[in-house]
Order: structure tokens, then C-alpha cells, then sequence
């Protein structure tokens, strides 16, 4: 019976040997992975910083593209701005001095004809003149 005792007591110990042998193999495959996860989340992070990094880059570029040409387009706007009063002022200067050359031209015509009338006038019923008319 001890034989029998002691070749159960043989099994169990090998058994556990082989339970313990598992254990730690499982351990150290639970380490590795969470050595390789760490790692991963390490790397993204360090991917995701760079990638973080490139575009407040890029976009600061962008930004002082963008401020560049808001400034020329600000400037171009001012020109033209300008150039629309130069060339409103001299249409409007241009069209009053045309408009006093007709009203001119009209109050000659006016005085003319009124002078004209009169001068007829003075003929017809004989008085202001002299008897040759001048």
C-alpha cells in the first residue's frame, strides 16, 4: 500500500510540476504581451504627438501664408478704393464743368435771343436808335 501511497504521491507531484511549469510559462506570455502593448501605446503616442506636431505646423504656416495674403489683399483693396475716388472725383468735376459749359452756353443763348428781341423790338417802334440804326 505504501507503493501505492507513494506512486499517487509521484503522480500529484508531477502533476503540479507541470501545473506550475504552465503557470509560469502563462505568466510570462501575460508579461510579453503587456511589455508589447506598453510598447504599442508608447510608439502611437509618439506617432500621434509627431503627427500633432506636423499639423500645428503646417496649419501656422498656412496661417502666416493666409496673413500675407489678407494683408496684400488689404492693401490691393485700399488701391482700388482709391483709384474709384480718384476717377469718381475727376467723372464728377468733369460732368459739372460740361454741365456750366451748357448752362453758360444756355444763359448766352438766353441773353442773345432776349437782346435780339429787344434790339426788334427797339427797330420796329423806332426808339433807342439813332436813324441809321446804330
Amino acid at each position: 500500500m505504501a507503493a501505492i501511497h507513494g506512486k499517487g504521491a509521484m503522480a500529484g507531484d508531477m502533476r503540479n510540476q507541470e501545473y506550475g511549469e504552465k503557470s509560469k510559462a502563462a505568466q510570462a506570455a501575460d508579461e510579453i504581451a503587456r511589455y508589447n502593448a506598453n510598447a504599442r501605446a508608447a510608439a502611437q503616442a509618439g506617432n500621434n504627438a509627431n503627427a500633432g506636431a506636423t499639423f500645428a505646423a503646417n496649419m501656422a504656416r498656412q496661417a502666416a501664408k493666409t496673413g500675407a495674403a489678407g494683408a496684400m489683399s488689404g492693401a490691393a483693396q485700399h488701391s482700388a478704393d482709391s483709384t474709384r475716388g480718384l476717377y469718381g472725383n475727376l467723372g464728377a468735376s468733369a460732368y459739372n464743368a460740361a454741365k456750366g459749359v451748357v448752362d453758360d452756353d444756355a444763359k448766352v443763348r438766353a441773353t442773345a435771343t432776349a437782346e435780339a428781341r429787344e434790339d426788334e423790338r427797339r427797330r420796329r417802334y423806332g426808339y433807342g436808335y439813332d436813324d441809321d440804326g446804330i
